[in-house]
This record gives C-alpha cells, structure tokens and sequence, in this order.
C-alpha cells in the first residue's frame, strides 16, 4: 500500500490547489459554479486567511492526492468554537486507500488543538460515495435541519433598502 503524508499548504501548492477544486467541481457536476482564480486562494488561504488548507501527498514523489479545506465557527448554543469543513477531496485513484480518513483526523487533531467542541461538515444528498465513507466513521448525521445559501443574489440583497440603522464598525 502506498503510504503518504499530509501537510499544511503553502503558496507554492497554489496550482494543485486550484486543479483538485476543479476536480472536485466536475466530479459533483458543478464545474459552471468553479469560479476561483489563483489570487483569491492567496489572499483567502494565505494573505488574509479566512480558512485552512491540507494537502495529502505521496511520501516518494510528493505528488498530491487529495485536500481538505476548513474553518473556525462558533456554537453560540455551546459557547465554543468548531471548525467547518468546506471541502475535502481525494483524487480518483486514491480513494479507499485512507487518504481522506488521514484528512479528517488531521482536522479533527486540530479541532482537539484549539479546543473546538465539535467539527462539522455537509454531503450533497446524490453523492452516495462520499455519504457512504462518512457513514463508515460512525459519525451521526444531524437532522431536522436544511441548508440554506445566498450566493448570486447576495449583491442585490444587500443592495435592498431596509428600516434599522447601522452603527458605526459595523462594516468592518
């Protein structure tokens, strides 16, 4: 079995970074939505970083396989913080081989690190693969809630006229 490492992204792994979410998209049937371009993943991972990134490689040739992207929320019900995962992907010939299971315990060793009280995380529903390698970390699915998501509609939302006011910082 081939053996592996993960390790945290740098600036260099950019490409790669880029090539895997473009993999990602198309493996969902989402490659219209793949949108990222090279200076939002260094400003957003890197410059000014709003999330984290792992990269898992192969230990003899450091060819990467997979990543996972996550980042910190807070439970107000709990009073603490978590993490979200926003993607974790393993390429083709690698799945089934622990690559996506090393990821996550990666990301759930830092959770554990910052003292985060829980990790979470969704699937699309037709993603049957990706729901069954979740299922086998005998981790419970959270029901009783939907996702909701303002993407597109952002822009002219936030351009709507609304009645309250804004005190000041409230932007920054």
């Amino acid at each position: 079995m081939p053996t592996f490492r993960i390790r945290k992204a740098t600036t260099t792994d950019i490409p790669v970074i880029q090539t895997m979410i473009g993999e990602l998209a198309h493996f969902l049937g989402l490659e219209m939505t793949f949108l990222v371009k090279p200076e939002q993943l260094i400003e957003h991972l890197f410059e000014k970083p709003i999330a984290h990134c792992l990269i898992a490689e192969m230990t003899e040739s450091n060819a990467p396989v997979g990543y996972i992207v996550y980042y910190k929320t807070l439970s107000t019900f709990r009073g603490e913080p978590g993490l979200h995962l926003e993607d974790i992907f393993v390429r083709e010939g690698f799945r089934n081989t622990g690559v996506g299971r090393s990821l996550l315990h990666t990301v759930c060793c830092a959770g554990k690190k910052l003292r985060c009280s829980r990790i979470q995380w969704e699937a699309p529903v037709e993603n049957e693969k990706a729901r069954q390698f979740y299922d086998s970390l005998d981790v419970p699915v959270v029901g009783g809630w939907v996702t909701y998501r303002i993407t597109d509609a952002l822009t002219e939302f936030s351009r709507s006229t609304m009645r309250y006011e804004l005190g000041e910082g409230a932007l920054d």
